[in-house]
């Protein structure tokens, strides 16, 4: 990986200093300290809600008739409606031309690459129906991909430090796809070989895993000229209690409302959301939830005298909505960063949650000139 063009060690890491807590962990913290956090996460919360910055819409787009497959089954259908969403809400905003480059990180065996390539007319069979039946991929022939693209720079540019061939590779010119063995954190895109440097940049990402979303919207926004080369962000995010405080870059976001102190416990809480058994969300959406129930405070929901308190002590319903408080605010302060860097933003509950638990689409758009 060293080896590449791109390569520059540790390029992408911020170096935010960690907020020095002194918390000791939560499921042995002593009530006063519960109390106050849980207070504290509650009114930060209403707070964001009042000022419509909070707000969640549920908005799956129709699937692109060029990403209907009837030959996918199984597990893969739920990924391949993801990729479908997100591709929806790329096309809608009008992000989806082939004038653009879209840079994928954390890409994987490529699936949501294959997705753009087929809604923009340049991959004409998806990956899932031979993978999930076993097959090595699709085959590919002159007719898959338009002679016009032939001699082209990439159009896609996929960044995955994992050593895996993308499957799509099989079934799409290698002039339009440069694929980097390479971590988000040492991945310097003002030194990608290839491609054409004017080209308006499109970042996208489905599940990019924990800390990895903090990484890619500091490496689109690292310079200027990074910055100003991207148009639009579309992020689904994941593995929310995997972010690290010295990459975060919402941190002060969370300074800012006196939360950044508690930073190690909303990374736990946020595990809550999807993690305990036999409790889930009171509401169809977490849209509908933010809308009806988020405003509820932890205290209307636990009996349990202030100075008795333990973390075993909240219910499991309770629990799961403390944990999409703290998910939340996550998001809340990635988007803050976002509008910091100049873009206009929004946060997308794109499928539903029986889909994936993890189903909220961060985006940013560069304004247009008027």
């Amino acid at each position: 990986m060293e080896a590449h063009p791109a390569y520059v060690a540790d390029v992408n890491l911020p170096g935010l200093p960690a907020p020095d807590d002194g918390l000791p962990d939560l499921m042995a913290a002593p009530p006063d300290m519960i109390v106050a956090f849980l207070d504290a996460l509650d009114s930060v919360m209403v707070a964001e809600l009042d000022a419509g910055r909070a707000s969640l819409i549920y908005d799956e787009p129709e699937t692109l008739p060029s990403l209907v497959d009837d030959d996918i089954t199984g597990a893969q259908v739920k990924h391949v409606r993801q990729v479908a969403a997100i591709v929806g809400h790329v096309a809608r905003d009008g992000m989806l031309d082939t004038d653009h480059l879209y840079v994928e990180p954390g890409a994987g065996k490529g699936s949501l690459v294959d997705g753009l390539g087929r809604a923009l007319g340049v991959f004409s069979r998806s990956v899932f129906s031979k993978v999930s039946a076993g097959g090595a991929g699709p085959s590919t022939t002159s007719s898959d991909v338009g002679d016009e693209h032939a001699d082209r720079p990439p159009l896609f540019v996929l960044l995955e430090r994992e050593k895996r061939r993308w499957v799509a590779e099989r079934g799409m010119r290698r002039s339009l796809a440069l694929r980097v063995r390479i971590d988000i954190k040492d991945a310097d895109l003002a030194a990608l070989p290839d491609v054409d440097p004017t080209a308006p940049r499109v970042m996208v990402a489905k599940h990019l895993c924990g800390g990895a979303t903090d990484l890619a919207l500091y490496m689109a926004t690292r310079t200027e000229t990074l910055r100003d080369s991207f148009e639009a962000v579309y992020i689904a995010q994941c593995c929310y209690g995997k972010v690290s405080a010295d990459t975060f870059v919402g941190m002060p976001f969370l300074a800012q409302r006196g939360l950044a102190r508690y930073f190690s416990w909303i990374r736990r809480c946020s595990e809550w959301a999807i993690s305990i058994e036999g409790a889930s969300l009171d509401a169809p959406s977490l849209a509908d939830w933010l809308a009806s129930n988020a405003r509820t405070s932890w205290r209307a929901r636990c009996s349990v005298a202030d100075d008795h308190l333990t973390v075993d002590d909240l219910p499991a319903s309770l629990r799961v909505a403390i944990g999409y408080k703290a998910r939340t605010l996550i998001e809340l302060a990635r988007a803050w960063y976002l509008e910091s860097q100049g873009f206009i933003t929004r946060r997308v509950e794109y499928v539903p949650l029986c889909v994936t638990p993890q189903n909220v689409l961060l985006v940013g758009l560069r304004p247009r000139p008027t």
